[in-house]
């Protein structure tokens, strides 16, 4: 199998938000609200919080608005917590399908995580 940057993680971070047990708190709904929008291809994926802003060469910009918005570097991977609840719950992203179909996403390497994240119920 190719190996394809934004995809290459095989787990969750220690304190990822998707955890059931060690993870980081985010905001009341922010965890759901983020999967929901994967599910509901409001965007093609989620970045791992350790893989973003300066770690990678990201960085922050006036948009046309003249609000401050972070422009990715290209970089950035895949959150694996977020990856494997959608695998859990049997909804991959778009993008997931494709990159599945191209051989360089395995769905596979995230089933022994079901456990590990959170349970979640799409609307």
């Amino acid at each position: 199998m190719s190996k394809f940057a934004p995809y290459a993680l095989n787990k969750p971070c220690p304190n990822c938000p998707f955890l059931k047990v060690g993870g980081i708190e985010l905001s009341d709904g922010r965890r759901d609200s983020i999967i929901q929008d994967l599910i509901d291809d409001k965007t093609t994926g989620f970045s791992c919080h350790k893989s973003v802003y300066s770690k990678v060469g990201g960085e922050w910009v006036e948009d046309e608005d003249g609000e401050e918005v972070y422009k990715q570097s290209g970089k950035e991977l895949q959150c694996a917590g977020a990856m494997a609840v959608l695998e859990k719950i049997g909804r991959r992203t778009t993008l997931m399908q494709v990159m599945g179909r191209m051989g360089v996403y395995d769905a596979e390497k995230y089933i022994p995580l079901f456990d590990l994240v959170i349970d979640f119920d799409p609307t």
